[in-house]
């Protein structure tokens, strides 16, 4: 199957890969009892990727260090892997959307390690959190979310991997849109953040 449905790793499927794997074992069901007309389904967007609702435009990146790379639909893509010189300092970052109209798509782990950030603000086009992201940012205790909806950001649990916040700040606070605390705290993956989660007004 198609990487786009399922949140990780082969074994983790998202909503619309449950759907076509139910087809798909129903359809087995049916063979092995001798029944022959199928179920048949629409066939969903895999929404383990973004493919066609980037945020448009272009930014000026100022402050990260990128490295060229491809989601999973094959489309190019930034990776935020790091702060460069100027970045370092800053104590507030906003995450541009795109840069040279190439969507800033991921962030690597300990990508603002040794910095004096202390509020991050993530981009629309961010798809994918990985793990200890926020790790070694010493000062980071705000990073805000601009989605209500936590299948818009990939970001691995504790059967995944390592969270996101390992190794951060102990104060750290991820801020989620008003109204959307349930979509999270109930999200397989997003759930394992509920002692870090804050509503904020959009």
């Amino acid at each position: 199957m198609n990487e786009g449905y399922f949140f990780d790793s082969e074994f983790h499927l998202n909503n619309a890969g449950v759907k076509i794997r139910t087809a798909n074992l129903a359809n087995d069901l049916k063979r092995e009892l001798g029944i022959t007309e199928k179920t048949m389904i629409e066939l969903p967007e895999p929404p383990g990727y973004r493919p066609v609702d980037f945020a448009g435009g272009s930014e000026t990146n100022l402050y990260l260090e990128l490295e060229a790379g491809v989601n999973g639909a094959g489309q190019a893509v930034w990776y935020i892997v790091g702060l460069n010189e100027e970045g370092m300092k800053q104590v507030s970052i906003t995450i541009p959307n795109n840069v040279d109209g190439i969507p800033v798509y991921a962030i690597r782990p300990e990508a603002f390690a040794g910095s004096e950030l202390r509020t991050l603000i993530i981009g629309d086009n961010i798809a994918s959190i990985e793990s200890s992201a926020f790790g070694g940012a010493e000062n980071l205790t705000a990073v805000y979310v601009p989605t209500s909806n936590p299948d818009d950001i990939g970001i691995p649990n504790s059967f995944a991997g390592d969270l996101a916040t390992n190794g951060a700040n102990s104060a750290l606070k991820i801020y989620i849109p008003k109204g959307s605390t349930f979509n999270y705290v109930s999200h397989y993956f997003w759930a394992d953040y509920s002692p870090w989660l804050v509503e904020y007004e959009k």
